[in-house]
């Protein structure tokens, strides 16, 4: 492969997955400056790791098992709780239109209070659509675990939404 197909090649990468990229490392990081560094710094590693894809997964799921790894290096060098840092009211909670912006913030609220794993796996699952597949393969987890967490992460949503578990919720979590 020539360097200017490299280069394409490289560039048709980014162009079609740094949004998911930089939405997932909002949700973890919480600030849109620390989400543009991760951004920045997972397309440094995979374009330096590129050789070592195994392709036992899609790029989209390496890139953010990428993303997550740079998440978690960088709240453990910054000394920060991942439950203290984080604010979603620009993607997910503020996403909906049809939300009041009371419950807005009640969901940006209960998100806050997720356990970090629970907040992954929802997150991963519930807002970025990803298959149980790919959750799994991002968390480096079983797809068992991911859907028993998922089970768990949506009961606790629901129990700090007050959501009535028995069929009469009104929106989905």
């Amino acid at each position: 492969m020539t360097h200017e197909e490299q280069k394409r090649m490289l560039h048709e990468l980014y162009e079609r997955h740094y949004r998911d990229v930089y939405r997932y490392a909002r949700y973890l990081l919480g600030s849109h400056e620390e989400a543009l560094d991760a951004v920045q710094e997972t397309f440094l590693r995979a374009f330096r790791g590129i050789h070592s894809f195994k392709q036992k997964s899609t790029i989209k799921t390496w890139l953010l098992s990428i993303t997550r790894h740079y998440a978690i290096d960088y709240l453990r060098k910054h000394g920060v709780s991942s439950n203290k840092h984080s604010s979603l009211s620009d993607h997910f909670v503020m996403a909906d239109p049809t939300r009041s912006s009371d419950m807005k913030m009640e969901i940006e609220n209960a998100l806050k209070c997720l356990k970090h794993d629970y907040r992954q796996v929802f997150i991963l699952r519930n807002v970025m659509d990803l298959s149980v597949r790919d959750t799994a393969a991002i968390l480096r987890w079983s797809e068992s675990k991911v859907r028993t967490t998922l089970h768990r992460s949506n009961m606790q949503m629901r129990e700090f939404l007050g959501v009535d578990m028995k069929g009469g919720a009104s929106h989905r979590v």
